[in-house]
């Protein structure tokens, strides 16, 4: 789905402002601090239903105002779509043709975008829950359904840890241990099934672009010792049988996906602890774009990419190689106040100084 429109009104700095954009997008210029960031966080709100930056949709609204708006145009085949978003400081609603979406999870159905930040260096770098983010939400993209499963696990985990801290009978933590076993095997065999399409494709990409014998890997770590390193439901049962008098004490689920972790490694060494600055930020760009490629593979829509001046921090050849195998085929939209580091690309250029 192509972005044709953008407007937005009292989000962030920004009063008033209206954006067309090129089906191959565009490069956002201007100064630091004149709201760069800001424009892709208004995309990104169209596609996720909240902001990469913050978990309050208060902090959005531009100071003193009650309320912010943000609308797109959208080109989509031979069909145009509207998304519209509203939110106060108690309330918000979206809008996809001008009929009211029951659950955001719907936005996932209509535009995908993914968003190229220098906060990604979280995902080799930070902690479990980074990681856990990431691929969360990189396989809704791919597989919407696993957004219900999600929620079901979710809704199940908040269940049983209620329980855990009642004086419950036997029957009851039984039926609950049932209803957590089985969500919680769906959501692991998403994630299992989606790297073993994720993982082939990143070390490939990985060696293209990075042109050096560094040989890397993700491996997905479970909660608990694996049995012959095969995940099954009898062996998470029984993981669970075995938690009890800890769990009791503590109170809390202490087994499943909300537990797990992915391991990056470069020559089999934990990139979490060793790898360099430049090879994290190699890895974590290269793991967006397969996240990119796999939700065209899997679909008959293309995400639009956007790029918050990553690339400035690799070489030159590395960024342009990146760029022009994505540049034919995806809309790009590229923040940076570097103007000279992007003008080889063939993309119109928008400079927020003359249209603030």
């Amino acid at each position: 789905m192509l972005l044709n429109s953008l407007e937005i009104i009292d989000f962030r700095n920004y009063r008033a402002i209206n954006v067309d954009f090129d089906p191959r997008g565009a490069i956002i210029t201007g100064d630091n601090g004149i709201g760069k960031t800001n424009l892709l966080e208004a995309v990104y709100y169209l596609a996720f239903g909240k902001s990469f930056r913050t978990t309050h949709d208060h902090e959005l609204i531009r100071f003193s105002h009650p309320f912010f708006r943000i609308a797109g145009t959208f080109h989509k085949g031979k069909e145009n779509i509207s998304i519209a978003a509203a939110a106060d400081k108690n309330n918000k609603i979206f809008k996809i043709n001008k009929i009211p979406l029951e659950r955001l999870s719907e936005l996932f159905n209509y535009f995908k975008t993914v968003y190229f930040s220098p906060a990604d260096l979280d995902i080799v770098t930070g902690s479990p829950a980074c990681r856990r983010l990431f691929l969360d939400q990189a396989i809704a993209q791919y597989d919407p359904v696993y957004l219900d499963n999600l929620r079901s696990f979710r809704h199940t985990l908040k269940q049983r840890n209620a329980l855990l801290k009642t004086k419950y009978s036997s029957q009851e933590k039984g039926t609950w241990d049932d209803q957590f076993i089985d969500a919680s095997c769906k959501v692991i065999s998403q994630r299992l099934d989606y790297l073993e399409h994720f993982i082939p494709l990143l070390v490939e990409q990985y060696r293209q672009f990075i042109q050096n014998r560094e040989a890397i890997h993700i491996s997905y770590q479970f909660s608990f010792q694996l049995r012959q390193n095969e995940f099954s439901r009898s062996a998470f049962a029984e993981q669970l049988r075995k938690n009890e008098f800890q769990e009791n004490l503590a109170q809390r689920t202490l087994t499943g996906p909300h537990l797990d972790d992915l391991e990056f490694t470069i020559n089999g060494i934990n990139a979490r602890s060793y790898a360099s600055q430049g090879q994290a930020r190699s890895l974590v760009i290269i793991t967006r774009l397969v996240q990119a490629l796999l939700i065209s593979h899997n679909q008959d829509d293309l995400p639009l990419l956007m790029f918050d001046d990553v690339l400035s921090d690799l070489d030159q050849n590395r960024a342009k190689a990146i760029l022009q195998l994505l540049q034919d085929k995806y809309q790009i939209l590229i923040a940076s106040p570097f103007l000279s580091h992007y003008q080889h690309l063939p993309l119109p250029i928008i400079d927020l100084k003359k249209s603030i």
